[in-house]
């Protein structure tokens, strides 16, 4: 609907919009020259841009391509072809742009509807990358633990903004929602070049040492050390400040909850370097 708007905006009077196929329109543009057509593809893209205020937060991006009948003798069928080879041409070019920009649109969506901010994300990532120097982590492996701190809860933005803000213990149905937040994470991570790397950490990031945690009751070294490294940084800093459901406690209370869960929640190993880190 939106995007039959965007298009019916952008066309002049004698233009012809129509349904072309389950997610495609065509447009017939009468006695128009190509720059004309290339104007109107720009005009089309910039009024997505300029009208991107859904309530949502979710950016709409459309691609495009155009061909125009030069020869009389010309088969229309033949003209539409060549519209279509130049839209997936553009749709080729900037897939890995758009598929970006969708993921920044989301993040922003899930810190309007979660109780986390840039900050707190900024701050993690800050201590997660300290530690993961510390346990003398590859530069590559250091560039994808910053970007699982930045995403991690990326799968979010499926789950009801009510089950999110719960003050009290969730009901099973509502666990079970919240719980899949790990793998819906993963998909959407996959679909993106810039995020597939840390796809894989996204799902694990709440898997357990001992097996215990979800999706899929990883253990020990089957989890990502990236998620390992993670998962201890992002316990700490939520012990240390006010959530809604929980109020902070001590740096010395969280570094004691810590101790308690090595080998139960965390990687032994990556938090003794954390306590080394912090201290």
């Amino acid at each position: 609907i939106k995007c039959g708007k965007f298009l019916k905006e952008s066309c002049r009077k004698e233009d012809i919009i129509s349904r072309w196929g389950g997610d495609e329109f065509a447009i017939l543009l009468p006695k128009t020259a190509d720059q004309v057509a290339i104007d109107l593809i720009t005009r089309i893209q910039e009024c997505c841009r300029n009208n991107d205020n859904d309530r949502d937060n979710i950016t709409l991006s459309l691609s495009l391509g155009a061909s125009t009948k030069t020869d009389i003798k010309k088969d229309i069928n033949s003209i539409l072809k060549e519209a279509e080879e130049n839209m997936y041409k553009n749709k080729f070019l900037t897939t890995a742009n758009i598929s970006n920009n969708i993921i920044d649109s989301l993040q922003i969506a899930l810190w309007e509807k979660s109780h986390e901010s840039k900050d707190d994300l900024d701050r993690v990532k800050k201590l997660a990358l300290k530690l993961g120097r510390e346990l003398k982590l590859p530069e590559g492996e250091l560039d994808k633990l910053g970007i699982l701190s930045a995403i991690h809860d990326i799968g979010k933005v499926a789950v009801l903004e009510n089950i999110l803000e719960k003050k009290v213990n969730l009901s099973e149905k509502d666990w079970k929602i919240l719980k899949r937040h790990s793998e819906i994470g993963y998909s959407i991570a996959k679909s993106s070049n810039k995020l597939a790397p840390v796809a894989e950490a996204i799902m694990a990031h709440h898997e357990w040492w001992n097996g215990n945690g979800y999706p899929y009751n990883l253990k020990g070294e089957e989890i990502p050390i990236i998620s390992r490294i993670f998962a201890v940084v992002d316990a700490y800093d939520a012990m240390l400040n006010d959530r809604p459901f929980k109020k902070a406690i001590s740096k010395d209370k969280a570094i004691e909850e810590l101790k308690k869960l090595s080998e139960i929640q965390f990687d032994p190993c990556v938090v003794n370097f954390f306590i080394k880190v912090i201290s």
